[in-house]
């Protein structure tokens, strides 16, 4: 039985895509979301690929001290766990190769970042990176350990895409392989309407994420999570034998209507916005969602606020809310700041006391 957790119209189809004009912000590309779930797999029924084209325009870095330290602490995991030098760490979908580059820089290896939104050096730190999907061409020898982090969440097939990346790679025998992916029973237990997102197809639980590496040939798995729950780590080996079919997974620890608390996380934040001006920090996926949605019931949201300088005096999508450094707020003001991922609470108290702004910091 189909079942509907999340609905909502007009949502930007690149979130992490900023403008340079109000108007541009308000003409940004839009689709509507429809998270069904069924045989214990979720996906987004709306989801038209075609609307969704990264370039070099699309940026969700998170030059965040907090994020940072996540990345030492993946990147000891990944060192002390797998032999790396055995070949290269080939990192599917990696962005602008931040997790590479900062993993360089306290270890060496030999490493291939592959990303069509990838833009800079193609060798950086004894790292290559590939602007473009992948291509086995790119990849000479047998990987020592292949990622793919964030990114099986964005593609419709996503068994059709593992299962012919790895049939691809060079050599003979297993390599390791670590997925990474959003928590959907965390997105649910958090009521976290804020993470469902029109990029997003799938949404993987602790079972049907295992189902689906399974049925693509990961053997020996381990699945546990990451970055305070927030994400699920998946990691195997890729033998290239076909696996037994299997049946549906698991469903989502509890299924529940999302769309019944937008209203209700929304009306406490105009309860604790009275007498100040209301800041949402934080605008990559959660805050672009939160604010769309809080405009769009008539919130009055002063702006937004990113540590990401390239986002920093722009305007978000569809919602045309403005993005604030964070020392460029007005003084003057009292404010309440809305923190978008829990994770960040003690840092961006930490930066308010330093502003010596007058705010009051909510967690929605």
């Amino acid at each position: 039985m189909r079942e509907v957790i999340f609905s909502a119209r007009n949502v930007p189809v690149l979130q992490n895509r900023v403008y340079e004009t109000l108007v541009q912000a308000r003409a940004a590309l839009v689709g509507d979301l429809e998270i069904c779930c069924e045989q214990g797999f979720c996906c987004s029924n709306k989801f038209d690929s075609n609307l969704v084209q990264y370039d070099s325009r699309y940026n969700n870095t998170v030059p965040s001290p907090v994020f940072d330290l996540y990345y030492d602490q993946l990147a000891d995991y990944l060192v002390q766990r797998y032999d790396l030098s055995s070949g290269p760490v080939v990192d599917i979908g990696c962005g602008a190769g931040t997790f590479l580059k900062r993993m360089a820089e306290r270890y060496e290896f030999d490493g291939i970042g592959i990303d069509p939104a990838y833009q800079g050096g193609d060798r950086v730190n004894g790292l290559r990176f590939i602007s473009a999907e992948f291509d086995s061409r790119y990849v000479k020898d047998k990987p020592s350990l292949v990622l793919c982090r964030h990114v099986v969440e964005h593609i419709p097939n996503a068994r059709s895409f593992l299962k012919s990346i790895f049939q691809e790679f060079p050599g003979e025998g297993q390599f390791p392989f670590f997925c990474e992916v959003p928590d959907l029973d965390w997105i649910i237990e958090q009521k976290s309407w804020w993470d469902f997102c029109y990029e997003h197809i799938n949404y993987f639980t602790q079972a049907s994420l295992g189902r689906m590496l399974e049925e693509v040939g990961c053997r020996d798995l381990k699945i546990s999570t990451g970055f305070g729950g927030q994400y699920l780590w998946a990691e195997g080996l890729v033998k290239g034998d076909s696996p037994p079919s299997g049946g549906g997974a698991e469903p989502p620890a509890k299924l529940v209507d999302m769309n019944h608390y937008v209203d209700e996380v929304i009306e406490r934040t105009a309860r604790a916005a009275v007498g100040r001006r209301l800041v949402i920090w934080g605008m990559a996926t959660k805050g672009v969602l939160y604010s769309l949605h809080a405009r769009q019931r008539g919130l009055d949201v002063f702006g937004g606020v990113d540590i990401n300088t390239d986002k920093q005096g722009k305007y978000a999508p569809v919602s045309g809310l403005y993005i604030y450094a964070p020392e460029d707020l007005p003084k003057e003001l009292s404010y309440t700041v809305v923190c978008m991922n829990p994770n960040y609470l003690e840092e961006i108290h930490t930066s308010l006391t330093a502003m010596g702004l007058d705010f009051l910091l909510v967690d929605p």
